[in-house]
């Protein structure tokens, strides 16, 4: 397994939108994800809403285009929002497109749920996407006034995220021993790319106020770029390791613990279509029941470990449908 070590790393991400200022917007569409920060191969949701609660009007039709960046998510299903009369959009699909619509002759004021489209990560960690709303079309219900003028439109971004190790190397002075004076360590890991100067760190210090107990001497974040199933062994190992005032020579009394860090299998989202028949059905419900609050791997569709909550919902969405496609 490899491991890269990082240093300080923020990274701040606000929704742009041209146009008239958000506030004075009576109108507003959004994407919110249900994962802002996936990691590779998770199922990432959007729930595509428009809010009309302050307009006081009625929403009766819309044509709508949702874009992402291919290279970074794969759309997985299409989900019906929320709101009853929007449910069932039609909708054509291109390869990083996904264009949908819907009118309704009763029409929905409020916050009204157009869509929950799921995507798969299929990017590298450390890679981005915008997903991007745009609306062909927006009216009123009854009156089929133009909305579109009215409108502001909120992104969303997922950034793909890096698993990461936070290590912490100490020292502990036994009660009543010397104090730490100095110190010169060498932390290591992956021994394949240690002579190519990788996999290395080394770190020294002195102090004269000396310090007893445990001592911290160093915090580091790491990254993990290995594959499931990597390990490797962190060492650690002292040049110096010095008594206060006397400098005598601790070495000799040092036991050193390493740390083994094991890469587990990114989670691995399930089918709902429990019995195969391409097609998520009361078949399907009755086993995903006997199945609920167990670990069982066959009916953890989310792939979190536990069959629960998270599952039952992504079952509620995909119910009568045809199989979803799992990538």
């Amino acid at each position: 397994m490899r491991l890269a070590i990082w240093g300080v790393c923020v990274l701040l991400s606000a929704p742009m939108w041209g146009g008239t200022p958000l506030a004075a917007q009576p109108v507003t569409a959004r994407i919110e994800l249900d994962r802002n920060n996936p990691l590779p191969s998770q199922l990432v949701e959007a729930h595509i809403s428009v809010d009309l609660t302050s307009s006081g009007i009625s929403l009766g039709a819309y044509q709508a285009k949702l874009s992402w960046d291919p290279a970074v998510l794969a759309l997985t299903r299409i989900g019906d929002g929320e709101t009853f009369a929007f449910q069932g959009p039609l909708t054509r699909l291109d390869e990083s497109e996904l264009t949908f619509s819907h009118f309704s002759v009763n029409g929905a004021n409020g916050l009204v749920s157009l869509s929950k489209p799921q995507f798969q990560v299929i990017g590298a960690a450390g890679d981005s996407t915008q997903l991007t709303l745009s609306f062909e079309a927006l009216a009123a219900a009854d009156s089929f006034a133009d909305l579109l003028p009215q409108l502001a439109i909120i992104p969303a971004v997922a950034h793909v995220a890096t698993a990461e190790v936070d290590v912490e190397v100490t020292v502990k002075m036994p009660p009543g021993s010397e104090k730490l004076g100095a110190y010169e360590a060498f932390l290591s890991w992956d021994p394949q790319t240690r002579q190519s100067g990788e996999g290395g760190l080394s770190f020294a210090n002195f102090s004269v106020e000396r310090a007893g107990g445990r001592v911290s001497l160093l915090n580091a974040t790491f990254g993990v770029i290995g594959d499931a199933g990597d390990r490797t062994i962190m060492a650690l190992h002292f040049q110096i390791l010095d008594a206060a005032g006397s400098f005598a020579s601790l070495r000799s009394r040092l036991g050193v613990v390493p740390v083994i860090i094991n890469v587990l299998a990114t989670p691995v989202p399930h089918s709902p279509d429990f019995n195969g028949d391409n097609i998520v059905s009361l078949d399907d419900f009755f086993m995903f029941s006997e199945a609920f609050g167990t670990t069982d791997a066959d009916f953890d569709i989310d792939g979190d470990g536990v069959v629960g909550f998270d599952d039952y919902f992504r079952f509620a969405d995909s119910y009568g449908q045809p199989a979803p496609a799992l990538e």
